[in-house]
């Protein structure tokens, strides 16, 4: 078994879902104003659905940042792609989704590619 040696992806991937807090209400507020008024509520919880995931996949891939690198890779990078959709849904406009994105992509390529050490089980 395979075990990650830096803390690098475990640090960013906190501060990146700590980041997509407030990227979570600009991504709901926008999602309703796209929405209009017959689907803003449809919006505003599109919104809501889609800042909420790199919140709480963020945390979780972050503890395995060492454990399983593999994992927190696939996990990061997903939530770098959600955050560019919340990122689109903003206009560009979302100062938080950016960061968010560019902390995300920097711990998955960093989970990837760090050097791993063997592990007994």
């Amino acid at each position: 078994m395979e075990r990650g040696t830096s803390n690098a992806p475990m640090i960013l991937g906190i501060i990146g879902a700590v980041v997509s807090l407030p990227n979570l209400l600009c991504a709901s507020m926008c999602g309703a104003l796209v929405g209009g008024a017959a689907g803003g509520e449809a919006g505003a919880a599109l919104g809501a659905w889609l800042g909420f995931i790199p919140v709480v996949l963020g945390f979780v891939a972050s503890f395995f940042g060492k454990s399983k690198p593999t994992f927190c890779g696939i996990s990061m990078l997903i939530c770098t792609l959600i955050s560019f959709i919340t990122v689109i849904m903003t206009g560009f406009t979302s100062i938080f989704g950016w960061a968010a994105l560019i902390l995300f992509l920097i711990a998955g390529i960093i989970a990837f590619t760090q050097t791993k050490e063997k592990v007994s089980a």
